[in-house]
């Protein structure tokens, strides 16, 4: 009969304690002079999830960009302050110079691209097409302009330029609520076709988000997958360039450090696409290829981290364990007892799904 190491519950319960354990708090530094405030334009009328008024206190944004926003203020150490900015003049207003950057689910594209630098996505989104429930007339773009049914949208969106390119029927509205209304009431169109982000918060086969629309404009589902998948960029002056490249290096630190998944999640967004993030690099280019040279250095500092973590792990290990085995052999019958069971516990469960409780399960927890 082969039996496990008895210190495998002591070097497990050592790593736990290393991975939880917290730096000692570095000396405090002189406050840094305040930088300038960025000025960030959205138009919150566009609606859940974006940017939009909480409906509990109406002087109060909230919403995913809102959130993303406070993160980069952290990441940038600069405050940034909001500006009500009508949509369809966030681009012209921008070059004009009347704000910093625009972040509002800006769809990049190459019209826009000739106006404006855009920086590294920070969300890949895909168009929902959303129909009456039990629509059975049509459930693709195609068979909608077979038909010559009216799609509704918005303006200056991806969704109405791939309308005017497949020759499906149209209408535009200036807000979110206005297509699923009319659509819900049956009054001038036979779908919408808008990002799932919106299509999500109207028409999702789950209504439990928190801000659904699902109660004010009932009876609608989608009509299949989402399609024509396109980024969302944060918006800036072409002549801004510095601007533009710290925003996309605080982007970046965002996702990797997972922060941005977060925000996501939060709002109910985050999907598997997202990972492809990583791939891409300003304005949904491919990101830099991966080279021995910037990478190996990175490859180092992960194999230091882990000797760390191992040292670490094993001396506490030795300090933990070394009480178990003491009582375990000579201490008093109850904790004899105990410690046997602490033993038995942790020698009867496979290492691998420990150390995936580790993994998974404290970083949970803390």
């Amino acid at each position: 009969m082969t039996h496990r190491p008895l210190f495998w519950p002591a070097i497990l319960t050592g790593c736990a304690g290393a991975l939880l354990a917290s730096p000692s708090p570095a000396p405090a530094q002189p406050p840094a002079p305040e930088a300038r405030p960025l000025t960030w334009a959205a138009d919150p009328d566009g609606g859940v999830p974006y940017v939009f008024k909480d409906p509990n206190d109406p002087t109060r944004l909230i919403g995913f960009e809102v959130d993303l926003k406070d993160a980069l203020a952290r990441e940038l150490k600069r405050p940034i302050i909001f500006k009500h900015y009508d949509f369809k003049s966030l681009i012209p207003g921008l070059e004009r110079g009347d704000f910093d950057f625009a972040m509002n689910g800006l769809e990049v594209t190459p019209e826009r691209q000739r106006l404006v630098r855009f920086t590294r996505p920070y969300y890949l989104y895909q168009l929902q097409l959303v129909v009456r429930a039990g629509e059975k007339r049509f459930r693709t773009l195609k068979e909608a302009g077979e038909h010559g049914f009216t799609i509704g949208t918005l303006e200056a969106t991806a969704a109405e330029r791939l309308l005017e390119e497949m020759g499906v029927p149209k209408r535009i509205y200036d807000d979110q609520d206005g297509p699923y209304k009319d659509l819900s009431f049956g009054r001038g169109v036979q779908g919408v076709l808008l990002d799932l982000p919106i299509a999500l918060y109207y028409a999702a086969p789950d209504s439990h988000l928190k801000y659904t629309r699902h109660r004010d404009f009932p009876g609608l589902e989608f009509a299949g997958p989402p399609f024509a998948e396109g980024y969302y960029a944060i918006a800036v002056r072409k002549d801004n360039e510095e601007l533009a490249r710290d925003l996309d290096a605080a982007l970046e630190r965002l996702r990797d450090s997972g922060e941005l998944k977060r925000i996501l999640t939060k709002w109910e967004l985050w999907n598997p696409d997202q990972y492809r993030l990583a791939r891409t690099g300003p304005a949904g280019g491919t990101a830099e290829e991966m080279t021995f040279a910037k990478y190996f250095p990175l490859l180092l500092h992960g194999a230091w981290v882990t000797v760390q973590l191992t040292a670490s792990g094993m001396g506490l290990a030795i300090l933990l364990g070394l009480p178990i085995a003491l009582l375990r052999l000579y201490g008093p019958a109850p904790l004899r007892l105990l410690a046997t069971v602490y033993v038995e516990f942790f020698r009867g469960i496979p290492v691998l799904l420990l150390l995936a409780v580790l993994y998974f399960g404290l970083p949970a927890i803390a």
